[in-house]
This record gives structure tokens, C-alpha cells and sequence, in this order.
């Protein structure tokens, strides 16, 4: 009888052990992810649309779903247990399930309460798509962090093309590619940046074989396409522009059609006649100009290919000021 009243008390207690899950033997380690949101007008993102996976020098985890506040300018955190041995935590991989987009500038994970790792910057993570943060420490590079994990970063810094080393705008190798995915033929191509009355936008162009055919460039108070547009800025497009923030904009030139689109709506549209219909529906390659180190575009895989100078980072020759 007492023998019985021990085993049954033992069974009793066992469950309630925390840090252990008896059906693999393993020790369940608790993941707390704080991030904060950028302050754009549409960086915020949904509660509950995200999944995240740590990514580790010997294992990764399962995807998680994590809720958490992730309105505009705002520091959220959220947790989840997992009971893979990952070793030294390298990256985070973040899937987004949802009709939204989320743009994260700080992000912490801590194991057992214990920092692992820690970043800042800008990531988009856009609907249905999958974005990575990289937790380097010294010797290692991107491509080490993410091991397997396909890396796809989304976000490349518009770095300047007026230098010596891109030809003042003229080296094809310092342009991006793009190959729409359907019928039209053009660019569209999604730009974060600092929106002044003065300081102009600058989205070099060129065709299929790098040849120089123009420059588009905007501000809140003028907008240029060499040799065809010179007018002031619509009150539209002005009033959309995140003043003394960074501005999401997108410019999208096919079917001789010019646009300026934020959000979900066109701000800014007009139809190119004539020799700008002709010269301007060549474009397949862009590169950017005027723009400062802060400012960058969304990459999308399948549609653009980088040129070989093109790279993740801007250096004091290729950034404007």
C-alpha cells in the first residue's frame, strides 16, 4: 500500500517539473522575443500573423506563432518554448502569414533569460513573404549566419551610382535588373526614404543593355523625368509624405505610364506620349542617386537581378549625404 501511494505521488509531481518535457528527455528552453516597430506610417503589422524560428550554429527551432503588439513605433515581446539544442544562436527567421506588412528596426531574443542576441536596423517583412536578421559576431559574414536557411534580404541600401567606381551612372554593374512577372515590360520598385521640399529622389534608368536613357527624380515640391516631366508636385503626393520620417514609396514606369503609388494608393500617374513613350518603355535597369545612407529598396527575388557592384552595404564613396 505505501508502496503504491509513493509511485502515485511521484506520477502526481512529475508533470509539474517545468523545464523539462519527459516525452523527448530534453530540456525545454524559454525564448522571449522583444522587438520594436518602425515609426513609418506603414511599418505597423498584425498581432498575430508572425512566425518565428531561431536559427543556430548546430540546430533551428520549430516556427512559432508569437503575438505581440506591433502597431507603428512600438516595442513589443512575446514568448514561446522549444525544446531544440541549437547551440550558438545566429539568426531569426520571420514568416508572415497575412494581407500586412511589418517593418521591424530592433530586435532581442533572450534564452532562459539569458541575451543571445541582438540587432538594429530596418527589415521589411512584406504579406506572405519570409524576412531573416542575422546575429553576427566577429569573423563571421551573412552567408555563415543563415547556414542552409535560403537567404533572401529584401531590403538593399540605395546607394549613390554618382561615383567613380559605378562611372557616374553609366556602369551597368552598379544597376538592378528587373523582369516583371506577367505581360507589362518596365520597372516598379519600392523605395524607403527621407522626402524633402528641396533635396531631390533620384532613380537612374536605363534599358536592357545599360544604356543611360534618363532620370526620374521628386521632392515635395518638384517632379522630373529627364526630358519629358517638369511640373510641381501634385497636392496629392505631397500631402501623403511622412514629413521628417522616411516616406514608402513606390515608382512604377511600364505601359507608358509613369506612378507614384504609397500604400495601396497612386498619389501621382501620368501617361508618357510620343518620343518619351518610345525612349521611356525601353527601361529595364535602374540605380539611384541623391539618396542618403538610411534610405533603401525592396529586392525581390525572380524579378530583379543585382548587378555584380551592387551589395548589401554602401560605402563612403557610393552614399550621399
Amino acid at each position: 500500500m505505501d508502496i503504491l501511494l509513493s509511485l502515485a505521488i511521484f506520477i502526481l509531481i512529475l508533470p509539474s517539473v517545468p523545464s523539462y518535457d519527459y516525452k523527448l528527455w530534453t530540456k525545454v528552453r524559454a525564448i522571449t522575443i522583444t522587438h520594436k516597430t518602425g515609426s513609418g506610417r506603414w511599418h505597423g503589422g498584425e498581432k498575430e500573423d508572425f512566425t518565428f524560428k531561431l536559427i543556430g550554429s548546430k540546430n533551428r527551432t520549430a516556427e512559432h506563432v508569437c503575438i505581440a503588439d506591433r502597431d507603428r513605433d512600438v516595442v513589443g515581446v512575446c514568448s514561446f518554448n522549444d525544446p531544440a539544442r541549437i547551440g550558438r544562436l545566429k539568426g531569426l527567421s520571420i514568416a508572415n502569414a497575412g494581407d500586412n506588412f511589418w517593418a521591424i528596426v530592433d530586435i532581442e531574443v533572450e534564452i532562459n533569460g539569458v541575451l543571445r542576441g541582438s540587432w538594429s536596423g530596418y527589415r521589411g517583412v512584406n504579406k506572405f513573404n519570409t524576412a531573416f536578421v542575422g546575429f553576427p559576431r566577429s569573423g563571421d559574414v551573412l552567408g555563415e549566419l543563415l547556414m542552409s536557411e535560403p537567404i533572401v534580404q529584401e531590403q538593399y541600401p540605395t546607394c549613390d551610382c554618382w561615383n567613380s567606381k559605378c562611372g557616374y551612372c553609366t556602369n551597368p554593374s552598379c544597376t538592378i535588373k528587373q523582369s516583371l512577372n506577367n505581360t507589362e515590360r518596365g520597372i516598379q520598385v519600392q523605395v524607403l526614404s527621407k522626402v524633402k521640399w528641396r533635396t531631390l529622389n533620384s532613380v537612374v534608368l536605363f534599358d536592357e543593355a545599360g544604356s543611360h536613357l534618363g532620370t526620374f527624380q521628386w521632392s515635395i515640391s518638384r517632379v522630373y523625368l529627364t526630358g519629358c516631366i517638369q511640373c510641381r508636385t501634385p497636392k496629392q503626393l505631397r500631402k501623403s509624405v511622412i514629413r521628417g520620417g522616411q516616406t514608402s514609396w513606390e515608382l512604377s514606369i511600364k505601359d507608358s505610364v509613369v506612378e507614384i503609388s504609397i500604400g495601396d494608393v497612386t498619389v501621382y500617374n501620368y501617361r508618357l506620349m510620343g518620343e518619351c513613350r518610345e525612349i521611356y518603355g525601353r527601361v529595364r535597369r535602374f540605380a539611384f542617386s541623391e539618396l542618403d545612407c538610411s534610405s533603401s529598396f525592396r529586392f525581390v527575388p525572380g524579378e530583379m537581378v543585382l548587378g555584380e557592384s551592387v551589395s548589401g552595404e554602401c560605402d563612403s564613396a557610393s552614399c550621399a549625404t
